[in-house]
């Protein structure tokens, strides 16, 4: 959701670099935002940034609803993670 609360999005990152890529990497601390929401023009390149020192990054599926759908992967796949989005009907953002 939109609205969701910074630390929210950090256990989500988290959780998939750790699940997915095997990773304990060092995330933007939420209490840093305290009450900042996710669609604050600051939270994703901040992310983005910590993610890019392991060679991750964000994606973004548009869904045109009022959500974010995202995951991480590797950069070095975003040509092939844009193409499995756009086949399953989506634009990856």
């Amino acid at each position: 959701d939109w609205k969701e609360e910074v630390d929210t999005l950090e256990w989500r990152i988290d959780n998939a670099v750790k699940n997915n890529f095997g990773l304990c990497i060092s995330l933007p601390d939420p209490q840093d935002y305290s009450d900042t929401p996710v669609y604050d023009p600051k939270v994703f390149p901040d992310y983005e940034a910590a993610l890019s020192k392991h060679d991750l990054k964000l994606g973004f599926i548009d869904t045109q609803a009022d959500e974010y759908v995202f995951f991480v992967h590797r950069t070095a796949d975003q040509s092939a993670v844009e193409e499995a989005v756009r086949q399953i009907g989506y634009q990856y953002k």
